[in-house]
């Protein structure tokens, strides 16, 4: 009988509020450093603004409001997510590191952790507990 094959991959661990999120590397196009975005006339409830990202216009969204959490403070990083349409950039506090997860190390999202559908698993790294975000979820939501 063949070993069972568990598929690993990458993700970003980002800091936001005092919590641990992980993003897929695979969707990560940049990590910057925070930089004020220019704001624009009636923008969605957490978009902070706009920016070019090497010629093109990427809309920034604040990843704390967006997600309930309060954010730890002023600055942090932007992480550009790529999408079929455009980018987003997300406001984050921190980066932490690039882990490699497996399958093993992911629980099913416990009910009523997440009635938005943001958070497709949580994962056990380095014994803490980090919720891994539905990346096109939250796209959808900010779109």
């Amino acid at each position: 009988m063949p070993a069972e094959t568990l598929r690993e991959f990458d993700v970003l661990i980002a800091e936001i509020g005092d919590e641990a999120y992980a993003i897929p590397v695979d969707r990560t196009e940049a990590i910057i450093n925070y930089a004020e975005p220019t704001k624009t006339a009636h923008p969605g409830p957490y978009v902070l603004g706009m920016m070019d990202l090497r010629g093109r216009v990427v809309p920034i969204v604040d990843m704390a409001g967006l997600l309930g959490v309060a954010a730890t403070g002023d600055g942090g990083k932007i992480v550009v997510i790529e999408n079929a349409e455009c980018g987003v950039g997300f406001r984050v506090d921190g980066v932490k590191e690039v882990a490699a997860l497996d399958e093993r190390e992911l629980e099913e999202t416990p009910r009523g952790l997440s009635s938005s559908g943001w958070i497709a698993a949580v994962a056990r790294h380095k014994d803490n507990l980090v919720a891994l975000l539905d990346i096109d979820e939250v796209l959808h939501s900010v779109s």
